[in-house]
């Protein structure tokens, strides 16, 4: 029975190592990023229009600008399918802002992802951006 025990026990070993060592060789689909495996999709009202009215409004009627924009691509690789851009838009009067996200190729437009009011900035992070892309 010991030595069943034992060949048992061995063989599990045997398996462990060699899952870790093989691992890194499984795939690298999170190398770009993070992984969020806790998160579930959740359904939350997602409020959405035509792109052209949407910036319209933000920029003609809210007068806010855009501070940034980047693109959603598939796992988050710089060379997966685009899927989408999110961009931030503020104005600094009224020290509002919003984010949206803009589908491209789906029939859904630009939604609104967050309305904020009250913005504080990292002014040292971004002085440092500035200062390192100057062109």
């Amino acid at each position: 029975m010991l030595k069943n025990f034992i060949k048992i026990f061995l063989s599990f070993f045997a398996l462990g190592v060699l899952v870790s060592f093989t691992k890194p060789l499984w795939g690298d689909e999170h190398l770009n990023g993070p992984v969020y495996d806790y998160l579930e999709p959740t359904p939350v009202p997602l409020y959405c229009g035509e792109t052209a009215k949407v910036f319209a409004t933000t920029t003609i009627d809210f007068k806010m600008k855009m501070l940034g924009y980047s693109e959603v691509r598939n796992e988050g690789r710089k060379d997966g399918k685009l899927l989408a851009n999110i961009s931030i838009w503020y104005n600094p009067e009224k020290d509002n802002g919003v984010v949206f996200m803009t589908f491209e190729e789906y029939d859904i437009g630009t939604c609104i992802l967050g309305y904020g009011v009250d913005w504080k900035f990292d002014i040292e992070m971004l002085l440092d951006y500035v200062n390192e892309n100057m062109e």
